[in-house]
């Protein structure tokens, strides 16, 4: 696994910006998917205000989302919106996002419409996070979604959330997360420590540790601000 540990948010962001630098080197359009949660907000804000960033070529998606209204607090759409917003007004017309409004099949599927759109069907870019329980984007521990290969987008219940949780939820499967060119894991906080060593030296299987399927590939990497 290619794992990079920082001590400095500056160093942690500063990395992070770098690997949207890159994939913006092609030509044509760019395609990159987002997640959401407190660890990337401020390089998304660091983002929104890089002056070397065309954003005119680049398309976002959501990676994730729970299953609520996209003013409600825990919507990443809203967290998201607000930490591109402001320097990127005109940022809502490149985002791509699941619609809490649709049932949640129906906007899974009309998401998944959207991601088809994509040429090749490839991201150039994804970020991910990390659960203490071993998942990413809404795939989650023992969720038949992880064994999903043709659906791009699906909806998805974790029963083992506390009732006070938001447990629907909407996410992209592993064939669009495995199918980019590159993958990068976003992980902050020392909670978070366990499971990076989990992934690195456990014998579980990925339907135990969803993350782990990412760690043996060649254009994964995860980033770790300690």
């Amino acid at each position: 696994m290619n794992l990079q540990v920082f001590s400095s948010q500056l160093d942690f962001i500063i990395a992070s910006v770098a690997r949207v630098l890159d994939v913006c080197k092609k030509d044509g359009q760019v395609y990159i998917a987002v997640s959401g949660g407190s660890t990337p907000r401020p390089l998304y804000e660091a983002l929104a205000t890089n002056s070397s960033i065309d954003f005119e070529r680049i398309e976002w998606y959501l990676v994730d989302e729970r299953y609520v209204s996209l003013e409600h607090m825990d919507s990443n759409y809203k967290m998201i919106m607000e930490a591109f917003g402001a320097a990127q007004p005109e940022f809502s017309e490149h985002f791509h996002f699941f619609n809490t409004a649709l049932m949640p099949e129906e906007a899974a599927r009309a998401y998944e419409e959207e991601l088809k759109k994509i040429p090749e069907r490839k991201f150039d870019l994804v970020f991910l996070g990390l659960g203490i329980d071993g998942h990413t984007a809404s795939l989650f521990p023992g969720s038949p979604t992880l064994h999903e290969e043709e659906r791009l987008a699906t909806d998805t219940v974790n029963e083992s959330f506390p009732s006070s949780a938001v447990r629907d939820r909407l996410t992209i499967t592993w064939p669009m997360i495995l199918g980019s060119r590159e993958v990068v894991m976003l992980v902050s906080g020392k909670e978070k420590q366990g499971i990076i060593d989990e992934l690195e030296k456990s014998n579980k299987t990925f339907e135990e540790l969803p993350a782990k399927k990412l760690i043996e590939r060649s254009n994964f990497s995860l980033l770790y601000l300690a």
